[in-house]
């Protein structure tokens, strides 16, 4: 039983009254007026009254209410127990509020994130809940996430102003150590020849102070170099870039005895090698207009070195003329596509047909040049489909195109750009209204992709 106040008059009149009753009666007794205690106490019984004082008996009935489970699903749960303390938790707490009335219970399992981490308060705030009778939430987690807000959501504030609860349960059997290797810079590129420096950092998460680790870095096919490392503090590792391309640079920690998984104590780094000058090799086949185009493309460039061989004259030609009366130099296909192929970054066959020209090893050295990092650009016209076509040659397991015979069309036409041409960086800012100026193509390949 309660008691509450409905005055009839405002409760600033009533107290009003009530103060000149109990003066007025003082004042009399001081007086010697007879009967002044009597009237006040009768004044005062009336402004009781007015006052409305009345009992209350309330009668209190279950709200509806949502509750929230979240559990993490993420990665790191997989490690030791922590899955199955999880599910247990889980299926006891559903269990308890089945027997609650008037709460339910909704789950929610938060899976990892695809390069974002565990988001558990992501899946809190765009968790569907009828309008007005979220509860509170209970978050069954490792405690790895990576989106803790600053504030609780709005949502964890009722319509009155107090805080919703909510409760986190740990899947540890008490305080967990864990040793931690994390990548905190590292170069996109360096120049070859020149040092590449990675920094990172070790971390003994629960661990009561720093300690000492061994750090192991394995780069390409050198052995293994090892060297002491203080966990908590950041360290940085100077490696030499020896040739251009991508490398692959594996780092590891020694382990914390007791820690948790040993999952997170290596990385792997992508350097990507690139020379401070770019070397191209053109070399030409048949004569086209496209010849003096890519010259004074890669001329007009300083920080090109351009090393171009123009084929005039085949193994086969025979024309009678006298080896004495040519001008022409031998082509260096050894010292070209054996012994510095590497030193390209860019290979250029411009309307080239093998007519016994290079040999099916050479063919084979470029192919392997490609598949280690190198580039390759081919440009052609129908002696793609004729003898001595590169397609037909061990270099074709690398082309990302055939052309059959009768894949050579002259007609009319006018290119169009392909899905993946509207996002490629050299032909997303083209536009397919060519305009009346730009006439239409004669001459068009059917391809088919290997």
């Amino acid at each position: 039983m309660m008691f509450d106040l409905s005055p009839m008059l405002p409760v600033w009149l009533l107290a009003t009254l009530a103060v000149l009753t109990v003066a007025g009666a003082i004042y009399g007794a001081l007086r010697g007026a007879r009967g002044m205690l009597w009237r006040a106490l009768a004044v005062l019984a009336l402004l009781g009254w007015l006052s409305g004082p009345r009992s209350l008996h309330p009668v209190l009935r279950p709200v509806p209410q949502d509750a929230l489970l979240v559990v993490d699903r993420s990665a790191s749960m997989q490690v030791g127990h922590r899955s199955a303390i999880a599910d247990h938790a889980a299926e006891q707490i559903m269990q308890d509020v089945a027997h609650l009335p008037g709460l339910t219970l909704h789950r929610v399992d938060v899976p990892g994130g695809t390069g974002h981490g565990t988001r558990l308060f992501e899946a809190l705030d765009h968790a569907d809940l009828p309008q007005g009778r979220f509860a509170g939430a209970i978050v069954v987690t490792d405690g790895m996430d990576h989106d803790v807000p600053p504030h609780l959501a709005p949502r964890f504030h009722g319509a009155n102003g107090q805080t919703l609860p909510l409760h986190l349960l740990l899947t540890a059997h008490g305080e967990e150590q864990d040793r931690r290797l994390r990548i905190l810079s590292t170069p996109p590129y360096a120049i070859v020849g020149q040092n590449a420096t990675i920094r990172v950092q070790v971390d003994d998460l629960g661990a009561p102070s720093a300690s000492d680790a061994i750090l192991t870095i394995r780069s390409g096919d050198a052995p293994p170099q090892t060297r002491p490392i203080q966990t908590g503090t950041p360290q940085d590792i100077t490696l030499p870039v020896q040739h251009p391309g991508e490398t692959l640079v594996g780092l590891s920690v020694s382990p914390l005895a007791g820690e948790a998984s040993t999952e997170n104590n290596s990385e792997v780094v992508r350097i990507r090698g690139v020379r401070d000058r770019l070397r191209v090799l053109l070399v030409s086949g048949v004569p086209n207009q496209g010849e003096r185009v890519w010259r004074r493309l890669l001329k007009a460039d300083p920080s090109v070195d351009l090393v171009h061989f123009t084929i005039l004259r085949s193994p086969n030609t025979d024309d009678g003329t006298p080896l004495s009366d040519l001008a022409l130099i031998p082509f260096p296909i050894r010292e070209l596509f054996q012994e510095k192929i590497r030193s390209f970054d860019l290979i250029i066959l411009d309307g080239f047909r093998n007519s016994n020209i290079l040999p099916d090893e050479y063919l084979t050295n470029i192919a392997d040049y490609v598949r280690n990092g190198g580039g390759l650009l081919v440009t052609a016209g129908p002696e793609f489909t004729q003898d001595g076509t590169l397609q037909d040659t061990s270099l074709a397991q690398v082309l990302p195109a055939h052309v059959s015979t009768d894949g050579i069309v002259t007609r009319a036409f006018r290119p169009s750009l392909t899905d993946l041409g509207k996002t490629h960086p050299v032909t997303a800012g083209l536009t397919e209204d060519w305009g009346p100026g730009i006439a239409p193509f004669i001459r068009t390949s059917h391809t088919a992709k290997t």
